[in-house]
């Protein structure tokens, strides 16, 4: 892995002030700094948590932050050190008057294959002594000090090459906030990167399918069952990429009570908003059939595709269910209910 260039700004708190206080810019290459650099990534790798840009365009991949990252590893050096800046400036903007003055740090490196990866770094400013002893010993009291060893320092790593899913998802350390404690701070995730905690595919794919199968179990009507097919079949047929288990709730219930019940049904409060790339195969493995019980203890397991076809139900509270086909086997089995 190679430093190819590196950018540093002091940054002020300025979200309530206009425009966003940043002074700095691109770093001349110094072998001191770039050791510290990579001393510094390794909690990226150590206690970092997976995440993805929030809200990027399904079409173009177009997010603020991931196109000022591209820039900067990326484009000619004018456009990188433009893109640095409104970096400096967007967390300049994301933070207030709780926040100490901090200096932010920028480095792009090249990995083989063509693939660039770029490191976020914003390091709080501390005050330290200097001690001068000898004959006439001083204290000299030093401010513009900048930490890189304290626990309220964040990083964060993106990488890719240039095409459509370099830099869509990287990793995030925030050691304030750690998600294993409590939901991640939306001050380094949310607000300045403008991402959201990211899970595997088949582990977002299962988590929604849990939450609809334990909501269906729960409900209590058949207007509410109806409602939580209807969104198993949308999310199936959408071609919507990467999803959450909020985002899915909000698209495809419209009933709030029932939105927020499959919601509280998630493991876990970060679950709910864990952005994922939704495994369609594997949630119609998981979800692809209703069973219905009758009143005379006959079970009916019918495939998604047949209800509503050659399924039919009606009614609410009194709830029939009409089916006829062409029988092409039979034959006995012992029953599977005990005796008693």
């Amino acid at each position: 892995m190679k430093l190819l260039r590196a950018f540093a700004y002091t940054v002020e708190p300025s979200r309530l002030t206009q425009p966003a206080d940043v002074s700095g810019g691109l770093i001349p290459p110094d072998r001191s700094f770039a050791l510290v650099l990579e001393q510094s990534a390794k909690p990226i790798d150590e206690d970092g948590v997976p995440i993805a840009f929030n809200g990027t365009d399904p079409v173009t991949r177009s997010h603020p932050v991931r196109d000022l990252c591209r820039a900067l590893a990326l484009e000619v050096p004018a456009k990188a050190l433009a893109a640095s800046r409104a970096l400096a400036e967007r967390l300049a903007r994301a933070t207030d008057s709780r926040s100490e003055t901090a200096l932010f740090v920028a480095a792009v490196y090249s990995l083989e294959g063509g693939v660039r990866r770029l490191h976020l770094w914003t390091f709080p400013r501390e005050e330290a002594l200097r001690f001068r002893a000898g004959k006439d010993p001083q204290i000299e009291v030093l401010t513009d000090i900048f930490s890189k060893r304290s626990h309220m320092r964040k990083g964060a790593r993106f990488e890719g090459r240039d095409d459509r899913v370099g830099f869509l998802n990287g990793k995030a350390f925030d050691y304030q906030a750690h998600y294993s404690a409590r939901q991640v701070a939306d001050f380094w995730i949310v607000t300045f990167l403008g991402a959201q905690l990211e899970i595997t595919a088949s582990a977002g794919t299962k988590i929604v399918a849990d939450c609809l199968r334990q909501a269906f179990e729960r409900s209590d009507t058949a207007a509410e069952k109806d409602e939580l097919y209807r969104a198993t079949i949308a999310l199936r047929a959408s071609r919507r990429p990467r999803w959450s288990l909020k985002s899915f709730a909000d698209e495809f219930l419209p009933s709030v009570d029932l939105r927020q019940r499959l919601l509280d049904l998630a493991p876990n409060a970060e679950s709910r908003s864990a952005l994922f790339d939704l495994d369609r195969a594997e949630l119609e493995s998981l979800i692809d059939t209703r069973i219905f019980r009758l009143e005379d203890g006959v079970m009916v397991s019918a495939p998604f595709s047949t209800v509503g076809k050659s399924v039919q139900l009606s009614g609410d509270q009194n709830r029939l269910l009409r089916y006829e086909g062409k029988v092409v086997k039979e034959q006995l089995r012992k029953s599977s209910r005990k005796r008693g």
